[in-house]
């Protein structure tokens, strides 16, 4: 049994000649290089904001596909997503920052 899996939004944007610009002005991302990173698999959308990529790219865009395009950049980067930094609640350590993986 073949599936059909549609696109990832990186081939959504190639398949229609989008700048990262235009999506981001598309599905509703306030920043280009935030919507970069969604499209090249770095950052998993979240919930309404995936609800409007699939809503307004019709179809064309698929949710195993966006995983899949996350899965591989995770691969292809040592299973390490984009570093956090965060600020500890314990308020005997305020003012210091860890880094989260």
């Amino acid at each position: 049994m073949t599936m059909m899996i549609g696109l990832d939004i990186e081939g959504f944007r190639r398949r229609h000649g989008l700048t990262y610009r235009r999506l981001a002005s598309m599905f509703g991302v306030p920043s280009v290089s935030q919507m970069r990173r969604y499209a090249i698999g770095a950052e998993m959308l979240r919930d309404e904001r995936l609800e409007r990529v699939l809503r307004e790219s019709r179809g064309e865009i698929d949710l195993y596909a966006i995983h899949q395009r996350g899965l591989r950049w995770l691969r292809e980067h040592g299973g390490v997503g984009p570093a956090i930094t965060v600020s500890s609640l314990n308020p005997g350590e305020a003012g210091k920052e860890r880094s989260v993986p």
